[in-house]
């Protein structure tokens, strides 16, 4: 698991850490080539351009490839019915 939170809130936090220990196991289908799942979270100053799971309004100004979830912050359920094409 590769997380990027560099200027994420408390609440994207807490929602992303409540997300990942109940729901961990759905993220295996989108491990990278190198073996890793990659987050980003926050508003990073060093956007992350690669493929990754965008969670939050911040997160989704990074113009990269993957999945992005909307939401100030998204709740557990947004991210999950995302992540299964819902």
């Amino acid at each position: 698991m590769e997380i990027h939170e560099e200027g994420a809130c408390s609440a994207c936090i807490s929602t992303l850490f409540l997300f990942l220990n109940h729901y961990h196991e759905e993220l295996s289908r989108y491990r990278l080539e190198d073996g890793k799942v990659r987050i980003v979270v926050g508003k990073n100053k060093n956007r992350i351009q690669e493929e990754a799971i965008r969670i939050g309004n911040c997160a989704l100004e990074s113009k990269g490839r993957g999945i992005s979830v909307r939401g100030c912050p998204p709740v557990c359920s947004q991210i999950l019915n995302k992540l299964l094409g819902k």
